[in-house]
């Protein structure tokens, strides 16, 4: 299976209520700030497992945790805040989807949007944490 960040980006890239297009507003591993790369954008990372591998049925499931950073414009909190939402709630519609050879049987919002702060332009920076339960596809 990919990792579980590659998939969570095709979910958000392929749902037209997020807006988001991989490689310009939208980043795996990555949140750039160069010239050409909108104010407004996300990225999707990694960020370890939940649980162990202890009660799961197959090796063929695994249980990670991703992390969608958004970061907004200038004085944008309010329409960076709306992005992160509409990402949990792309996220949340992906329950029982196979994305990548992966049957998605559970996506959980850990919490609710984080404010992490302003970055050195002014920029807010929000986080959104999901624990996944997913398995390969044939498994």
């Amino acid at each position: 299976m990919n990792a579980a960040s590659v998939d969570i980006r095709d979910i958000l890239a392929a749902d037209s209520a997020v807006g988001l297009t991989d490689g310009t507003d939208l980043h795996l591993a990555d949140m750039p700030d160069t010239p050409g790369t909108p104010d407004l954008c996300a990225a999707v990372f990694d960020a370890g497992a939940w649980g162990d591998r202890q009660g799961l049925e197959s090796m063929d499931q695994e249980r990670p945790i991703v992390q969608v950073r958004v970061r907004g414009r200038r004085g944008g909190y309010t329409e960076a805040h709306a992005l992160a939402r509409a990402i949990i709630d792309a996220v949340s519609r992906a329950i029982g989807t196979e994305v990548n050879g992966a049957r998605y049987a559970g996506l959980w919002l850990q919490g609710d949007v984080i404010h992490l702060g302003r970055d050195g332009k002014g920029r807010d920076d929000l986080s959104v944490n999901f624990r996944v339960w997913r398995r390969a596809v044939g498994s």
